[in-house]
């Protein structure tokens, strides 16, 4: 799972399905974001976040994943 596309309708239907059949969601690179996919659709709002928490982008993508997802490997 990725926040580039968790809000995508396809995405929600899987999660959906997933959920449904006890089906476990993983991220693989959780920080790909911000270290290798640079100026993507939710820099700014990482950013942001991470102002407002006084934390890292870094960790707040890695709370996005602990949220959302059951485990994730960071690469």
């Amino acid at each position: 799972m990725h926040p580039y596309v968790f809000h995508a309708p396809n995405v929600q239907r899987l999660l959906k399905i997933q959920n449904k059949h006890k089906i476990l969601t993983q991220s693989y690179a959780p920080l790909s974001p911000i270290v290798r996919d640079q100026g993507g659709p939710v820099d700014e709002v990482v950013e942001r976040i991470a102002k407002e928490k006084n934390a890292s982008p870094s960790q707040v993508l890695l709370a996005w994943n602990a949220r959302f997802t059951q485990g994730c490997l960071v690469t």
